[in-house]
């Protein structure tokens, strides 16, 4: 995953922002931007639809 992607992260489409390089990303989830780690977050592959669980 690189800057400018697209993931699902709690079933929301969102776009990374930063990456650390540590398995940790900044995104940006609404208006605000969030730190998480790469476990929490799915690769968007259909952009209509959240990952099913």
């Amino acid at each position: 995953m690189s800057k400018g992607e697209y993931v699902w992260y709690k079933g929301k489409k969102c776009e990374i922002v930063y990456d650390y390089g540590n398995g940790y990303y900044e995104i940006r989830v609404d208006l605000n931007v969030e730190l998480v780690h790469e476990s929490k977050i799915q690769i968007l592959d259909e952009p209509e639809s959240p990952p099913s669980t």
